[in-house]
């Protein structure tokens, strides 16, 4: 039986430019480790100079973007724009400790927050098992819209929410 990491302890806070350099550098390691094992090379270059520090405030401007930071060391990050999740990334060496779980409930509450019934993402190819157990459904197969390797359409219904589940006083 496989022993799973201890969840780590960290908090979930909203990013600032400050953090770009480091988020730059995260996400980096993260496709260059995790996303070799399902890319090309020159998809990883792609994503890698896509997520550069350089382009990263351009690329957020528009987002509600959240880090994960443990002891000041950015360990994951996600971000929402209207009712799409992207650039969820949580360090090599931190991954199922979940950091991501984590991440995507804060964005999800976020979503919710601000009346959006279904959240839509591109799931990478290795991280298909990680939205499954979130409970997103996979769509369609194909190359991600910006040419970032292929990539499956998934789902999720925020219908249910929380906010939506309490129980009404009377």
């Amino acid at each position: 039986m496989a022993m799973r990491k201890p969840v780590v302890k960290g908090s979930i806070v909203k990013a600032i430019p400050a953090d770009y350099q480091e988020m730059a550098r995260m996400i980096a390691r993260t496709v260059q480790i995790v996303n070799a094992q399902h890319y090309k090379p020159k998809v990883i270059e792609k994503l890698v100079k896509r997520y550069s520090a350089k382009n990263l405030p351009a690329y957020l401007r528009d987002k509600f973007v959240l880090v994960f930071k443990q002891e000041g060391k950015i360990l994951g990050m996600g971000a929402l724009g209207g009712s799409e999740i992207s650039m969820v990334y949580v360090d090599p060496k931190a991954r199922g400790q979940g950091i991501g779980t984590r991440m995507m409930a804060k964005l999800e509450d976020e979503a919710v927050a601000n009346a959006v019934d279904e959240l839509h993402l591109e799931a990478s190819l290795g991280s298909l098992e990680f939205y499954d157990g979130l409970k997103y459904i996979r769509g369609e197969r194909g190359e991600h819209r910006k040419g970032l390797g292929e990539t499956v359409h998934m789902y999720k219904s925020l219908k249910q929410s929380k906010r939506s589940a309490k129980p009404v006083r009377a």
